[in-house]
């Protein structure tokens, strides 16, 4: 009869199992997700966290620095504090690189995220995370999984 229960109750976790492992299920977990991945520069996992929109973002910036004149690649190049070189062979996990380097001018994603949640507002398929310093992050969902969407920024 035990084991018969056991079964029971390991076969009615499968599907919420199965379900987190393609995805964070809430904004606080991508969140959180994202944090880690920070902390550890792992690009792979960054990539899989951001928003179709996001990634659609980091393409149209790559194909325009493609046509930027020597001038404007190295002011950007000076304000993300990389070499022209790198900014102008960039692929997309470099590109989501540097919104997450600690390296560059001004804000750094990573700092964001190493803050403290203090509020999440979720309106649908769309949530906003307020962190301690007052930044608010934009998250969106696609099918069941929570996704960072930079695309506003």
């Amino acid at each position: 009869m035990r084991v018969m229960v056991s079964f029971i109750f390991l076969f009615s976790l499968l599907p919420l199992l199965s379900c987190a492992k393609g995805g964070p299920l809430t904004p606080s977990d991508t969140f959180q997700v994202i944090k880690e991945a920070a902390g550890k520069n792992d690009r792979e996992v960054l990539m899989r966290h951001l928003s179709t929109e996001s990634l659609e973002k980091i393409d149209e910036f790559i194909k325009l620095t493609v046509k930027l004149s020597d001038t404007q690649l190295k002011a950007i190049a000076l304000s993300e504090n990389i070499s022209p070189d790198k900014i102008r062979n960039m692929n997309p996990a470099d590109c989501t690189a540097l919104y997450f380097s600690r390296s560059r001018y001004g804000n750094s994603l990573a700092d964001i995220f190493n803050d403290e949640i203090i509020a999440v507002d979720v309106s649908g398929s769309s949530a906003v995370i307020k962190t301690s310093s007052g930044y608010e992050l934009d998250f969106v969902r696609e099918g069941p999984y929570w996704k960072f969407d930079l695309s506003r920024l």
